[in-house]
Order: C-alpha cells, then structure tokens, then sequence
C-alpha cells in the first residue's frame, strides 16, 4: 500500500487548484492517517471558507452555463 501524502505534501500538491475541487476532496476524500489534527483542522477550515466565499460566484457561473446550454 502507499503511504499517505502528508499534509504539506497534500497543500502543495493542491496549490493553485480550484476551491471546488479543494471541497469535493475534502468531502469525498477518506482520511486515512492524522498526524496533526490541529493543521488538519486548519487546512480544512481554510479550504472551506475559501469555498464558501467562492460559491456565490460558482453557482451563478453554473446557472449561466447550463442556461445557454
């Protein structure tokens, strides 16, 4: 089995990327090991609210797409 990406290895790899996929990992993503679960805790915190600010924008995009569609 691989070993699991640790939490900077995970931030860098995800740098850059879109906080809708950010969400969906943490959403539908296993935690499998929690060496530290107060950076875990912030990381996911932070994923979140960047999200969450970013929604609005996101549904609204969504709505415009589908209805041209």
């Amino acid at each position: 089995m691989e070993r699991p990406a640790s939490l900077d290895a995970l931030r860098d790899y995800f740098a850059g990327r879109s906080d809708d996929l950010l969400h969906r990992v943490l959403r539908d993503g296993v935690l499998v090991r929690d060496a530290d679960s107060g950076r875990r805790a912030e990381f996911e915190l932070n994923v979140r609210t960047k999200y969450l600010d970013f929604l609005p924008t996101l549904l609204r995009y969504r709505q415009l797409v589908l209805r041209d569609a």
